[in-house]
């Protein structure tokens, strides 16, 4: 499962979506400017400051199954 975090005038953030509902794959899109001003302000601390994100979408891959599944995944 993937998490996109974008915005909704992102012609980006629209393919992103598309490609994962053409692949099949499960998704969860949050638009960070569809919130609370709280909310969005969170949302650009966290892109701007904790990952150094300048644009969007951002994607991650989620791990399904905390510990367990992360020995799993490939590191």
């Amino acid at each position: 499962m993937y998490f996109i975090i974008g915005k909704a005038d992102c012609p980006y953030c629209e393919k992103a979506k598309a490609l994962l509902e053409d692949k099949g794959v499960m998704y969860v899109y949050v638009d960070v400017q569809t919130g609370s001003d709280v909310a969005n302000a969170v949302w650009k601390h966290f892109l701007v400051e904790d990952l150094g994100a300048r644009t969007v979408p951002q994607v991650f891959k989620l791990v399904e199954g905390g510990y367990e599944g992360l020995l799993l995944e490939e590191l």
